[in-house]
């Protein structure tokens, strides 16, 4: 194996470990399939296949752009450290490829891939250095994760997705980054903003449980889920204040938005 190929499966192992981002693709799959009648197995292995897939392709393309300040910043990276950049564009062309070909027997998921894809070029080349690098940034970047969670909705082609489920993907996101960027929750306003974001999924997941639909034991399970978050996210927020920074506990966010998007996907089945 060349030293380049080598390079991007240590990029791999580095940015991209299965036991991390399987869970989030599981995540996104399954908020991807709120709304739809039923799940077919073949279908659920193709919605967490195609999550993988862009979570791989975004990540690599946000790394790949970011590579000037990461250099300054991360130097001990390891696609900081790479000779060639080849192997990399190479992975990014191959997931790419790979994504165009799990929407191909959807046109109009493939056209919003291709959509967005244009979308994340104008943020990375034209809007992103206009930008400082605030909350704006960060939290525009963020929006991929909603748009993931509607692009995989078409790629399924059934049932109708709530305006909720993405609303609290993006979120759960941006409050996981808030509460581990602990240079970004410094600034002025940050604390507060992390305040806001944190009372907006306690009110979403209220709104969840207010959804009429299915059996009343997941209703039930939605209700003490949404009674949860809040305390959760102040023990969360205070952690963060008291320690700089809450560690893999903070994961716990994306745990608790799992669970209360997986009960109201199989609540919302008709």
């Amino acid at each position: 194996m060349s030293t380049r190929s080598t390079d991007a499966l240590a990029w791999l192992r580095e940015r991209y470990p299965l036991w991390r981002f399987l869970p989030l693709a599981v995540f996104l799959a399954t908020a991807g399939m709120s709304g739809a009648p039923s799940w077919r197995p073949l279908g659920l292995v193709h919605a967490v296949l195609l999550a993988l897939g862009l979570v791989l392709q975004f990540r690599l393309w946000d790394d790949l752009e970011s590579l000037p300040e990461d250099r300054t910043e991360h130097p001990g990276r390891v696609l900081c450290q790479a000779g060639s950049l080849s192997p990399f564009l190479a992975l990014l062309g191959a997931t790419v490829a790979l994504n165009t070909a799990l929407l191909l027997s959807a046109p109009r998921a493939l056209l919003s891939y291709s959509v967005l894809c244009t979308l994340a070029l104008a943020w990375y080349r034209w809007l992103a250095p206009r930008l400082s690098r605030g909350a704006l940034a960060a939290h525009g970047l963020l929006l991929k994760y909603p748009a993931f969670v509607l692009l995989l909705h078409l790629a399924l082609g059934e049932g109708a997705l709530s305006p909720l489920v993405p609303a609290l993907v993006y979120l759960c996101f941006c409050v996981h980054e808030l509460l581990h960027d602990q240079r970004l929750l410094s600034r002025p306003g940050m604390p507060l903003l992390l305040q806001a974001e944190m009372l907006g999924l306690c009110a979403l997941s209220v709104a969840l449980c207010l959804v009429p639909r299915g059996p009343g034991v997941l209703g039930s399970t939605q209700a003490a889920l949404s009674l949860g978050a809040p305390v959760l996210l102040a023990a969360l927020y205070q952690r963060s204040l008291a320690r700089g920074g809450v560690g893999p506990i903070g994961d716990a966010v994306f745990a608790l938005s799992f669970l209360q998007t997986l009960n109201f996907t199989l609540r919302s089945r008709p």
